[in-house]
């Protein structure tokens, strides 16, 4: 007979806590940056995410998670958010929320892909639409180069271009590429 203890009976749950919008910045008409002041943020290792919980009027909640595009040393939490139109928390979060307003999350989560910079370079790193956001904290620690691949050079690659070129370190480069996937005859139907 085993004697094992279940590994989850030992987790001890990450608290819920609240954080202050300090700054809105608007990447694209899409696309809004969330800049949180967190009072006893413990820190994050790039590449990990929050949980954001919003809670409507009538009590109903919702929670989404989404990744840190704030280096590791800065003191304040950044959030970059894409609205999805058929969304629950993005599009609160990227038409309704205003400097002043508080959010809550939990967090930092995450620890399959992150990095430090004492684990060295260079790094390339592949990311699409929505998917560089975890890799901008990445960008303001190593030289990287970045190839972005999207379907189509649209306002999302834009502005993760330029706001990927706006941090990225010395020596780094970033090359936007565009595919177009078409479908074979076959398929058609």
């Amino acid at each position: 007979m085993s004697t094992r203890t279940s590994v989850a009976s030992h987790v001890t749950p990450i608290a819920w806590r609240l954080a202050t919008v300090s700054d809105v910045v608007q990447e694209t008409s899409s696309v809004r940056t969330l800049v949180l002041d967190v009072p006893g943020w413990p820190g994050h290792r790039a590449g990990q995410h929050v949980d954001v919980r919003v809670t409507a009027e009538d009590g109903y909640q919702a929670q989404r998670s989404y990744s840190i595009a704030s280096a590791p040393e800065d003191t304040r939490l950044e959030l970059t958010i894409e609205r999805l139109d058929d969304g629950e928390v993005s599009p609160y979060l990227t038409e309704v929320l205003r400097v002043g307003d508080r959010l809550e999350f939990r967090g930092p989560i995450g620890g399959y892909f992150v990095w430090e910079v004492t684990l060295g370079g260079p790094l390339l790193l592949v990311g699409g639409g929505s998917g560089m956001v975890p890799l901008m904290a990445l960008t303001t620690c190593v030289a990287v180069f970045m190839p972005h691949a999207t379907s189509g050079v649209d306002e999302t690659l834009q502005g993760a271009i330029a706001l990927a070129l706006g941090r990225l370190a010395d020596g780094g480069a970033i090359a936007p590429c565009s595919s177009t996937l078409t479908r074979p005859a076959e398929c058609a139907g």
